[in-house]
């Protein structure tokens, strides 16, 4: 197989953003929602468990996962920020939801890095 051809089944990768960006906002949402946790007797002792968890199965693919694979890194971390981000806001702890807004935004960005960066190695032919 020449070098063109593996490049081709390399994957997709962002070329500006790392994986950690959003993985280090999204461990910003969780230190928030651990400190929500200790000091909001009001919310549901399900709703506290289940939101930390995610949040923390976030934290470990954007670290962990997303630079292997990142296609498997960022949809799992994706998908589980945004489960820890419903449960913040059904329960409204601000707190906890303003820091995964910004964590939401970090992932869409990284998408289209992703994306721009995939279209540009197709285009150039490699």
């Amino acid at each position: 197989m020449t070098e063109a051809t593996q490049d081709q089944f390399k994957g997709i990768y962002p070329e500006i953003i790392p994986p950690a960006v959003p993985g280090l906002l999204t461990a910003i949402g969780l230190l928030a929602a651990i400190y929500a946790a200790a000091t909001e007797p009001a919310l549901a002792l399900q709703g506290k468990i289940f939101m930390i968890l995610w949040l923390a199965v976030s934290v470990a693919c954007s670290f962990l996962l997303a630079p292997r694979n990142f296609t498997a890194g960022f949809l799992t971390g994706l998908l589980a920020m945004l489960f820890g981000w419903r449960i913040a806001g059904l329960d409204g702890v601000d707190v906890v939801a303003y820091p995964l807004l910004l964590a939401f935004i970090a992932f869409v960005l990284q998408f289209f890095d992703a994306m721009r960066g995939d279209l540009s190695r197709v285009q150039s032919g490699s």
